[in-house]
């Protein structure tokens, strides 16, 4: 019977038996004893405050870490999108020069991409594409001594 009151101090804490079951009454502990399994449950913890503080400590460094990684890997997308746009803004200027095209028109991220864009608006910005205009709107229009700004005005009068 000693051995089970062991048992039962290192196993945790002891149920009372059930109503109807040998013995009746619940087990009740000494002082002794519960001083005993007090001090046995300290000495299962002992060192527990130092261990929690190296969790702490690694749990931090393990947070630098990967702050430093996160900061690392923002940094190369940085680089990375640096580099691609300085690379695009020079296949625009190539392309601009090989085929007439304004490079502040073309777009696209890769340098075919960039080419293609080039060669489709060509034939929109060769020198024969632009429309010859007869009048810029103050020259007199054959036939009459009024500019076309004066024939628009007074029609505009007429509706009034």
């Amino acid at each position: 019977m000693a051995d089970q009151e062991d048992k039962g101090a290192e196993g945790g804490a002891q149920t009372p038996p059930k109503d109807g079951a040998k013995g009746g009454e619940p087990k009740t502990f000494t002082q002794e004893e519960v001083n005993r399994l007090v001090a046995a449950e300290k000495a299962r913890f002992k060192g527990y405050s130092d261990f929690k503080a190296k969790a702490e400590k690694y749990d931090d460094l393990q947070k630098a870490q990967q702050t430093d990684a996160e900061r690392a890997a923002e940094l190369e997308r940085e680089r990375d999108r640096l580099l691609a746009e300085r690379n695009a803004e020079a296949w625009r200027r190539e392309a601009s020069k090989a085929t007439g095209v304004p490079a502040d028109l073309l777009r696209g991220a890769t340098k075919e991409d960039i080419e293609a864009h080039a060669e489709l608006l060509k034939p929109y910005f060769e020198k024969n594409s632009v429309p010859e205009v007869g009048s810029d709107g103050f020259a007199p229009v054959p036939g009459s001594e009024r500019s076309g700004k004066d024939l628009f005005a007074s029609a505009i009068d007429d509706l009034l």
